[in-house]
């Protein structure tokens, strides 16, 4: 069974004068693993480049 997880964060929220100066964020222990252990190919960015939306357009 493969699993899928989506992190992700633009900023605190602004609440006028006041901005909230915390996040809470469960499941942040295995994003920071799984970024330690990534690695790129020379070969990736072209691969990237080069996919397609659904319709065929450059994403």
């Amino acid at each position: 069974m493969k699993g899928c997880s989506i992190h992700f964060f633009r900023g605190c929220p602004a609440y006028g004068k006041h901005q909230a100066g915390y996040c809470v964020n469960a499941g942040l222990g295995t994003l920071i693993e799984w970024m330690q252990r990534a690695r790129s190919r020379d070969e990736d960015p072209a691969y990237l480049k080069a996919q397609q939306t659904c319709a065929g357009k450059p994403r």
